[in-house]
C-alpha cells in the first residue's frame, strides 16, 4: 500500500537510537580512552599504597623508610576517585637504598621531598 499525499507521515519515535558507524566508533574510542586512564590511575594508586605499606616492613624486607608525612587527598584523578593521599615528605635510612630505588620512588611520589633520616 502506498502512502497518500493527503495522509500525514507517522513520526518515528525510535530515531534517536539510530547511530552511524562513525559515531559508534568515536563513542567506543572515548570509552576506551577513559577506561585506560582510569585503570592507569588506579594502578598507580595501588603501587603508591603498596610502597607505603611495605617500605618500612621488617619481616623479610629491608627497612628503607623511616617515615613519611601525609595529607588527605591529592588533586588528581587518583586522589579524587580512589582516595590517594598526597605524601609531602619521605625520610629514608642512609645507605638503605640505591639510585634505581630512589628513581622509582621519585616516579611514584613526584610531589614528595625525599631525604635521609637524621636522628638527633
Amino acid at each position: 500500500m502506498l502512502a497518500d499525499a493527503a495522509t500525514p507521515a507517522i513520526p518515528n519515535r525510535r530515531r534517536w537510537l539510530v547511530f552511524s558507524l562513525r559515531s559508534l566508533f568515536v563513542l567506543m574510542l572515548l570509552i576506551g580512552v577513559l577506561a585506560t586512564v582510569l585503570v592507569q590511575s588506579w594502578q598507580t594508586t595501588q603501587l603508591r599504597r603498596e610502597y607505603l605499606n611495605h617500605a618500612g616492613a621488617i619481616n623479610g624486607h629491608p627497612r628503607t623508610m623511616q617515615g613519611y608525612s601525609f595529607r588527605a587527598t591529592r588533586r588528581t584523578l587518583g586522589g579524587l576517585l580512589f582516595g590517594d593521599g598526597r605524601v609531602t615528605e619521605i625520610w629514608l635510612y642512609p645507605g638503605s637504598y640505591d639510585e634505581a630505588y630512589l628513581r622509582r620512588m621519585r616516579e611514584l611520589f613526584p610531589e614528595a621531598v625525599i631525604a635521609d633520616y637524621k636522628s638527633e
